[in-house]
């Protein structure tokens, strides 16, 4: 019970003549939020609550009007719930010092990876429709985002993207969400309005570094972050950090740190500044000032492009602010460390694209979002796709579905032999997991006219002798024969 009432968290509206007197002993209790002083005496209580002003102080103001109190109530709680439900950033790191593959160094390449075919793919006038559809279904009821929808409907640009997603309505909402939780499927939904953010990102950051007189560019964005993601990045320092969504970060420090005023303390989560260096002359990932393009305007409004790089150069605790202070520098495009990395990466990848990032998926045994890769490539591209049933039936062989394995299987046979290219790797492939799923239903017989069959076709294709799939699928030969006697 105790540990329960600990972890509430709560907030304290006091008359003016008591909060002079109760503020000091409760201002720090981990379970108080915030602090609001309702009285008949405004001028007089707001000297003594100048106190607290830093920006982790709990005092939220003071008010001589009810619903004045009210309406900042209610702002705050709204921002408040918004800032825990967004404590999760979505964060991949890539450390050098690890000499073998590991899989949160594949998930941080994939990723960049991802985000490269994204951008690249056709984005047919239908993308916006799909993506209406789903927004649609997803706030059905709601008036208010309906009738944004109607609006981004007719008005939408591809150079207003800034302005809808700096908007904070529906669609940039499950964007963010998308990406937090790296719901693959909504990110498809999204592909155009990713690509049209990226190129509005790219075109303005031309003119920003024409009129920037500053080579060394700080921006500076304040967050809460789980305890583990945090600790995480603690292990970090030295290494390749990717921030997987649009930042927005302001280049006024104060600006930033009053964001964590909203932040209640807790066990479970960590308020952090991150302090990001940007050398403007060397070519990144675009960003820029989108003061001037963002739905409310402002100032010194740095947005930076989703999936840019990082290197951890430090992590200190501000005992001023309470708060971590984590010092990035962004990565540049160019780095010959990092390009070497990533192409190592993707050499064995042949053609980069939807079905491509399936197969690595699958190496990493992330099925699920492997399967979702495989059924968008069979999408957008039925004919190349073609080697993507092949790959869906090889994943329900791994989940032991031999019967929609070979189903699926046959399409991918069908398709194959009806083709006008050279394709006998592709056909040997598929009859070699032809006889997997037959192995797997023990029908043994059938197994092994699939392997012979994969074998001949293995031996027409441009494999050498010692290739590892001529080796597995002799060795299956020789299982399935030793079954049958």
């Amino acid at each position: 019970m105790r540990h329960e009432l600990f972890r509430q968290q709560r907030k304290m509206e006091v008359e003016g003549n008591l909060g002079r007197e109760y503020v000091p002993v409760l201002h720090d209790l981990p379970q108080l939020a915030a602090i609001y002083v309702l009285c008949a005496q405004k001028a007089f209580n707001e000297q003594w609550a100048k106190n607290y002003k830093k920006p982790l102080d709990r005092v939220n103001g003071v008010f001589i009007d009810t619903d004045e109190l009210v309406r900042k109530l209610s702002i705050d709680q709204t921002e408040r719930e918004k800032l825990e439900n967004d404590a999760t950033i979505p964060l991949s790191f890539y450390n050098r010092s690890v000499q073998s593959s590991t899989s949160l160094n594949d998930l941080f390449m994939w990723f960049q990876v991802f985000i490269d075919v994204l951008l690249r793919m056709e984005h047919p006038e239908t993308g916006r429709e799909k993506l209406l559809g789903l927004c649609r279904k997803l706030y059905d009821g709601n008036l208010s985002e309906t009738a944004i929808l109607d609006q981004f409907e007719t008005n939408y640009q591809s150079e207003m993207a800034i302005w809808w997603y700096t908007r904070g309505s529906c669609h940039s909402r499950i964007l963010d969400k998308a990406l937090r939780i790296q719901d693959l499927e909504i990110l498809f939904y999204f592909h155009f309005f990713i690509a049209d953010l990226y190129e509005q990102l790219k075109q303005d950051q031309k003119r920003f570094l024409d009129t920037s007189h500053d080579t060394n560019l700080y921006v500076y964005r304040c967050h809460v972050m789980s305890t583990k993601e945090f600790n995480q990045i603690k292990e970090n320092v030295g290494e390749f950090l990717s921030i997987n969504s649009f930042l927005s970060t302001s280049k006024n420090k104060t600006v930033a740190l009053e964001f964590v005023k909203r932040y209640c303390s807790s066990v479970d989560l960590q308020p952090v500044l991150f302090q990001i260096e940007i050398n403007t002359l060397l070519e990144t990932k675009p960003y820029s000032d989108i003061s001037h393009l963002s739905y409310s305007g402002g100032e010194n409004k740095i947005l930076i492009m989703l999936g840019t790089i990082f290197q951890i150069v430090n992590v200190t605790f501000d005992k001023e602010y309470q708060v971590w202070t984590v010092q990035l520098t962004m990565l540049s495009e160019n780095d010959d460390e990092f390009k070497d990395l990533f192409d190592n990466y993707t050499k064995d990848m042949g053609a980069v694209n939807v079905g491509s990032l399936g197969s690595l998926l699958q190496e990493m045994d992330e099925l699920d979002k492997a399967e979702i890769m495989y059924r968008k490539h069979l999408e957008i591209d039925p004919v190349e796709g073609a080697a993507s049933y092949t790959n869906l039936g090889d994943l329900n062989n791994s989940r032991g579905r031999y019967d929609e394995a070979l189903e699926i299987l046959n399409i991918a046979l069908n398709i194959q032999q009806n083709s006008s290219s050279d394709n006998h790797l592709a056909i040997a492939t598929t009859f070699h997991n032809m006889g997997d799923a037959y192995q797997g239903k023990k029908e043994y017989k059938q197994a092994l006219e699939n392997y012979e069959q994969a074998l001949t076709k293995y031996n027409t294709s441009s494999l050498p002798m010692n290739h590892p799939n001529i080796i597995e699928v002799k060795a299956s030969i020789s299982k399935v024969n030793d079954l049958m006697t």
